[in-house]
């Protein structure tokens, strides 16, 4: 059962003005920007996407130490995109069943399925125009709360 939509962080709240201080959740953690490390064990494919990524989202403020596993899984996605599509670009998109019919074959399928999970990682480390609009920099930290408004 879906739960409607993914409640934002706290800063985006102020930012939009919160009319009900019970919304803002004062015990949020607070996690540092910065550019987390590169994980051991990745691809050269991914390697490259990895350096691109981090160097646009730590001038934007968007990426955090924490940030390094749905990262590591974004580059492993864009990794397997493109392999997938280079196969698919020069090999037939349908194969012979042994029935006489014919199916979507399995590289087409990997590389929709690569596209979807990178679409995924992609929303949620706000890289993609809608999710974008959705993001706040973690550079400012000031919530624009003072000890006042805590109490009401």
């Amino acid at each position: 059962m879906r739960r409607g939509v993914k409640p934002g962080p706290n800063s985006l709240k102020i930012l939009n003005g919160v009319h009900d201080k019970r919304r803002i959740n004062f015990e949020e953690p607070d996690v540092a920007a910065g550019a987390p490390d590169m994980p051991p064990g990745m691809c050269e494919v991914a390697i490259a996407e990895w350096d691109r990524v981090v160097e646009i989202l730590t001038e934007s403020g968007t990426i955090t130490t924490l940030d390094r596993s749905a990262l590591m899984c974004y580059c492993d996605a864009f990794a397997a995109y493109q392999a997938n599509k280079t196969l698919s670009d020069k090999a037939e998109w349908y194969t012979n069943e042994k029935t006489g019919g014919k199916s979507i074959a399995p590289w087409v399928k990997l590389r929709d399925e690569a596209d979807q999970l990178m679409r995924m990682w992609a929303g949620e480390l706000g890289m993609t125009p809608s999710s974008r609009s959705r993001v706040v920099s973690v550079k400012p930290k000031k919530t624009g709360i003072t000890a006042r408004d805590r109490r009401a």
